[in-house]
């Protein structure tokens, strides 16, 4: 994309060179890759926002909202929607400053189940 004859490249690159928008910007990859990750199961399987709606019990205007990271999705809903995609949601918390990882699979479609808390 050309933004007033500027290749978005070098707008880009200009803009990280703050170190709060640098900052910024980090944070929201994991988001952007976790997006990227569910819209991809999604196509693999063929289905479309609203084929996938209906399988969660939704409306195709959630799944929208979702894939475009304008929804703030609650865990439950993410169990649904990795269900509907036949596919394992993990979230993990990872201690800053480490290498050590602490992962904790949770299981789509068994709420409550072994892996789970209720917190």
């Amino acid at each position: 994309m050309i933004r007033n004859g500027i290749p978005w490249k070098e707008v880009k690159k200009d803009l990280l060179k703050d170190p709060e928008t640098a900052s910024a910007y980090a944070e929201l990859d994991e988001e952007f890759a976790f997006i990227a990750s569910m819209i991809r199961a999604r196509r693999e399987k063929g289905i479309s926002q609203e084929d996938l709606a209906l399988r969660v019990g939704t409306s195709q205007g959630n799944i929208s909202r979702l894939e475009s990271g304008k929804h703030n999705p609650s865990l439950r809903f993410l169990r649904r929607v990795a269900s509907a995609l036949d596919q394992e949601l993990k979230v993990s918390f990872q201690a800053r400053n480490s290498g050590r990882r602490q992962e904790k699979t949770v299981r789509a479609g068994k709420p409550g189940g072994r892996g789970t808390s209720g917190a």
